[in-house]
């Protein structure tokens, strides 16, 4: 009996010294989960995010299992901040929760030292001159990412942000974050499925980065934005913003290099004024046809004119080829012809499942994924397309 009574001591002494010198251990009775599983599988993925953004919108519900995994911050309440926190550590951000971690829920509230994914953080050494961002001794020019900038130009509709280094950087050293991580729709150009023209280099390798759609509050698609890498470009880290129809809406493009910001641009979408832009695109189409169409000519002759005047008098940072796109579609209508839109640059058979798709052009809305060009179908049935844009111009059969 003396000895299962020393040995009940012994015990609870070792209980106490291990409270003392490891107050933070979950107890065996303690339920654990891996912060940040919204669907239980035990892995972190976009579809967790997802699940969250659902349950908040009741088109799904998160098992009674899994909530205190989805409540990243553990203030009782499942909410957007939970998903971004999420979106934030898939990008690789530094996130205040150790997200991808076994926890328990009082290890969380407790705020302890648990909640630092790393038990040793070196802090970056950064530096501002002007445009000029200084993060460890790598040098990055950020004078084409303006802090605040608005789409509203229907004619061009979209912005371009590039962030230029003269460092030999990998695509996983950058990581742009569009909306905070909010968003959906998104294409991943890491998966080789889908090998649109723009993510593509000369020697066949595909790029980096991710097309993703943006909504307000109310749920109305309010851009398209495309954040690439691709190695071989002169410009390879860059973002392109197509502004949708849609009331005007804020959100935040953040690049940053290994976790550290580097510049952060918030884009304002107005196209509230979007028809009086149509109004110039049609204007500047019919001054082009004054130009270079001319009685006798077949319209194939006048297409054909048409797209060797734009690629002759403008510059391609005056005319991409959405726009090019754009002027030949409305140049077709006006000769009575059908004209349509080919995203993003492929062919029927991309195994991405792209699609030719018929194109408003009285709403200006084109959201290409990458290349865009023309289709035209004469009335003889004849069908050719067009790739028009500043500086060059290809026509061809299409099948």
């Amino acid at each position: 009996m003396k000895y299962a009574i020393r040995f009940i001591g012994y015990y609870t002494l070792l209980s106490v010294l291990l409270l003392i010198f490891y107050p933070h251990q979950v107890s065996a009775t303690e339920n654990t989960f891996l912060l940040g599983d919204a669907d239980g599988d035990g892995t972190i993925g976009i579809v967790d995010s997802t699940l969250i953004q659902r349950d908040i919108a009741a088109l799904a519900e998160i098992k009674s299992d899994n909530r205190d995994a989805a409540d990243v911050d553990s203030d009782g309440i499942i909410c957007i901040l939970d998903a971004t926190e999420i979106q934030r550590y898939l990008a690789e951000f530094a996130v205040k929760y150790p997200i991808g971690k076994t926890v328990s829920k009082s290890c969380i509230e407790e705020q302890s030292e648990c909640l630092s994914q790393s038990s040793t953080v070196v802090s970056p050494k950064v530096s501002v001159s002007g445009n000029m961002v200084i993060i460890d001794d790598v040098v990055f020019d950020t004078s084409r990412i303006p802090t605040k900038t608005t789409v509203v130009d229907g004619k061009t509709n979209s912005k371009i942000l590039i962030l230029l280094t003269k460092a030999n950087l990998s695509p996983d050293d950058i990581t742009i974050q569009v909306n905070d991580g909010v968003y959906d729709h998104k294409t991943d150009y890491t998966d080789t499925r889908f090998k649109e023209n723009n993510v593509m280099t000369s020697d066949g390798k595909i790029g980096y980065g991710y097309d993703c759609l943006v909504r307000n509050p109310k749920g109305d698609a309010v851009a398209w934005v495309e954040a690439h890498y691709c190695d071989g470009w002169s410009d390879p880290f860059r973002v392109n913003i197509y502004g949708l129809k849609a009331d005007s809406f804020t959100f935040p493009i953040e690049f940053c290099y290994k976790g550290v910001s580097v510049k952060r641009c918030d884009v304002t979408v107005n196209l509230s004024e979007n028809h009086t832009e149509i109004e110039s695109t049609i204007n500047e189409v019919r001054n082009i046809e004054k130009k270079c169409w001319t009685t006798g000519m077949t319209d194939q002759d006048m297409m054909k004119a048409f797209a060797q005047y734009v690629a002759k008098n403008y510059s391609y940072s005056q005319v991409y080829c959405n726009i090019g796109a754009d002027y030949v579609a409305f140049a077709a209508r006006d000769l009575g012809l059908t004209s349509l839109l080919l995203y993003p640059g492929g062919e029927l058979n991309q195994t991405c499942g792209q699609r030719l798709v018929t194109y408003n052009i009285y709403t200006n809305i084109v959201v290409p994924g990458g290349h865009c060009a023309c289709i035209v179908v004469f009335k003889d049935g004849l069908t050719l397309r067009y790739d028009v844009q500043g500086g060059s111009f290809q026509i061809r059969n299409y099948q």
